[in-house]
């Protein structure tokens, strides 16, 4: 199995639980995370914009529970989302492949999937499609470098909860194949037509940025 296989198969309310992690620093770390997309969401939102959120998970973001297409591979996520309210509707799919018309977002959300993903080219190509002309794009990956907080604490969690635990998800690194620091991510958008808005981080732990489709 692979990262994405063992992905498929976590619990329905995965995300929601490490929101409660015993660990204050992995619950304050996925606490943030979700509000901060919560608030580069709203900050650009108006009534009637159509939100899709590309690798949606749990959807945690979304406290105010706006209606956003969900966009994943993981059904059981998808579908406890749905059931929660944090979704309006769901498209099971890979994210390089979205079954949905061109031009259709106002807003699209790729929080936490770039890293996953062994394409990323492509799937900022298919995000680019969906989103309309000058809609927005927020994204969030791994502040993944020699120098950043996020790594050796990561390396750490994983090699307790595969190591140690036995959890074949952590095993594989959580499916992790790509390592960004912030001009890595911004290049990447940027060779996709998204210029970039506003870029911050939370201690060199996530990489926060709003971009633009030009």
């Amino acid at each position: 199995m692979n990262g994405k296989e063992f992905y498929e198969k976590r619990q329905k309310d995965f995300y929601h639980r490490l929101t409660q992690s015993s660990n204050p620093v992995r619950a304050w770390f996925h606490r943030f995370r979700q509000h901060a997309v919560y608030e580069l969401v709203t900050e650009n939102y108006t009534r009637g914009d159509i939100i899709v959120d590309a690798g949606c998970g749990n959807c945690l973001w979304n406290e105010d529970k706006l209606p956003v297409v969900g966009v994943d591979v993981a059904q059981n996520l998808v579908e406890h989302a749905f059931k929660e309210g944090r979704l309006s509707s769901t498209v099971i799919c890979d994210i390089k492949q979205i079954g949905l018309p061109s031009e259709y977002a106002d807003i699209a959300v790729a929080a936490e999937i770039i890293e996953h993903i062994s394409d990323p080219d492509k799937a900022l190509d298919e995000i680019k499609r969906i989103v309309k002309k000058n809609g927005k794009l927020v994204v969030t990956v791994p502040y993944d470098t020699v120098f950043s907080a996020w790594r050796p604490l990561f390396w750490l969690h994983c090699s307790l909860q595969g190591w140690v635990f036995g959890d074949e998800y952590y095993q594989q690194r959580c499916g992790h194949v790509n390592h960004y620091s912030p001009r890595k991510i911004r290049e990447l958008l940027e060779k996709h037509d998204f210029s970039i808005i506003r870029q911050f981080t939370n201690f060199r732990f996530t990489i926060f940025t709003l971009a633009q489709k030009t």
